[in-house]
């Protein structure tokens, strides 16, 4: 009976310690609330691309990924404030195009903070939020618009190889690598490739909202690199510093008293990503793209 009693009292004493345990979790992530809230991170990171692609060297986040975190972020109740943990150097017109307009519509503030590298189609999405702070170091810039073509008829014209292409509609291969281009459509894809730059300009200068100009934006719009120093003295950015002082502004635009409370909103990645990593995939893919590339495109990054 004494044994029975004994155990009844540990598993109630138990009980208790787990009741208190929770008692004291819940309150502290209340207190993170009735503080002000947390900052919901949202990393941008490596190539942007639209959607996600899967290969044996591991896995390219899309950004349509990033965008339902940004959305889950922003609609989260316990988050006061955004911040954008970048560390990209771009990618297509079109996947940094939807990032940025994501970030222009979030209904909380959003900070951008850019570690090693923000260019280009990077830059394109920091430009959209609230402020700027990179690492002084960092690279910056690339402002500018890119679309390669590979041409292999001189090689093989040297190696006898030819290659016979049917079409109805003079330009409708244009591009492909079997053919050199003509004057006319070099002139639509150069006329393609402006539009988009155009764009990229037009929508960074109304992001920064009065703290850059045209005509120095235009000055350095040339898809030179910079580093954070020179980003911020032609107002690409806010402020230079660590990621520590970024949180700090974002508590400050969030409301947030007290040392703000990190949240994370990250896309889950594949196991395969994990396996061979971000380098391998990149490598892998441009290897096995180079040797399946039969049919023309346009792939313009924002570069």
């Amino acid at each position: 009976m004494r044994v029975g009693k004994h155990l009844v009292s540990l598993f109630l004493l138990a009980l208790l310690l787990l009741t208190l345990l929770f008692v004291i979790l819940f309150f502290s992530n209340m207190g993170a609330v009735m503080e002000g809230g947390y900052v919901g991170v949202v990393p941008v990171k490596g190539e942007l691309v639209t959607d996600t692609t899967d290969s044996f060297f591991g896995q390219t986040m899309g950004v349509r990924e990033t965008i339902r975190e940004l959305k889950n972020a922003d609609d989260d109740p316990s988050v006061s404030v955004i911040l954008l943990d970048i560390n990209s150097g771009g990618g297509s017109v079109v996947a940094s195009k939807e990032l940025m307009r994501a970030v222009r519509e979030a209904k909380k503030p959003v900070v951008a903070y850019i570690g090693d590298v923000g260019a280009s189609g990077a830059y394109y999405v920091a430009s959209a939020a609230d402020s700027i702070v990179a690492d002084e170091d960092s690279v910056t810039g690339s402002i500018g618009v890119v679309a390669m073509l590979p041409n292999y008829a001189s090689l093989f014209k040297k190696i006898g190889v030819n290659m016979t292409i049917l079409k109805e509609g003079k330009n409708k291969v244009m591009g492909n690598p079997y053919e050199n281009l003509t004057s006319e459509q070099r002139e639509i894809f150069q006329t393609i490739i402006q539009d988009a730059y155009k764009s990229f300009k037009e929508n960074v200068i109304e992001n920064r909202n009065g703290k850059i100009s045209t005509d120095t934006f235009d000055s350095i719009a040339d898809g030179r690199i910079l580093n954070g120093r020179q980003a911020l003295e032609y107002g690409l950015i806010d402020a230079v510093g660590s990621r520590e002082l970024a949180l700090e502004k974002a508590a400050e635009l969030g409301g947030i008293t007290g040392e703000p409370k990190e949240k994370v909103f990250a896309p889950s990645h594949s196991i395969l990503s994990g396996l061979f990593g971000d380098i391998g995939y990149s490598v892998g893919k441009g290897f096995i793209d180079g040797l399946q590339e039969n049919t023309p495109k346009l792939s313009a990054k924002v570069i």
